[in-house]
């Protein structure tokens, strides 16, 4: 598969989920550290808030995780991704490389968490959208569009 590129939106979402693995101290990355750093995503959360509390969501996201057996405090570790993230991250690929887009974006990411039907993340998600996954998807992507397009006009 060639690289597929990332968005700095869709980096930085990456970079903040390694960092709530290892606060969680979890040894393996999973979509729902994922899902927990996308409630702080202001488009994400902008576009949720449309159909669930956001902090309703965060709150039982966060029981899940608590539930996870963690890694002790005096052994050194570096989270692995779990299966189910490698999934979410081959899924979220196929779609930048089946769209016209030129990078791997939040909204990608996203997807590839909602067709992880074994993954509590996508439970959880779901569950919140109830039958508005697509509407949901459509405001989440209007609002990642308007600000890349606010980012190119004010440079």
């Amino acid at each position: 598969m060639a690289e597929i590129r990332q968005t700095e939106r869709a980096a930085k979402v990456l970079r903040d989920t390694m960092k709530c693995c290892k606060e969680y101290r979890h040894e393996f990355v999973m979509p729902e550290h994922l899902l927990l750093v996308l409630l702080d995503d202001f488009n994400f959360s902008k576009a949720l808030e449309m159909f669930y509390p956001v902090e309703d969501l965060g709150e039982r996201l966060e029981e899940q995780l608590e539930a996870i057996e963690t890694v002790p405090e005096d052994k050194e570790y570096e989270p692995e991704a779990s299966a189910q993230m490698g999934q979410l991250i081959e899924i979220a690929c196929h779609q930048v490389i089946n769209s016209s887009a030129q990078a791997m974006d939040t909204p990608h990411l996203v997807m590839g968490m909602l067709q992880l039907n074994e993954s509590w993340a996508c439970f959880l998600l779901k569950d919140a959208l109830g039958d508005k996954e697509g509407n949901f998807m459509s405001q989440f992507i209007s609002f990642c569009d308007y600000d890349d397009h606010l980012e190119e006009e004010t440079g």
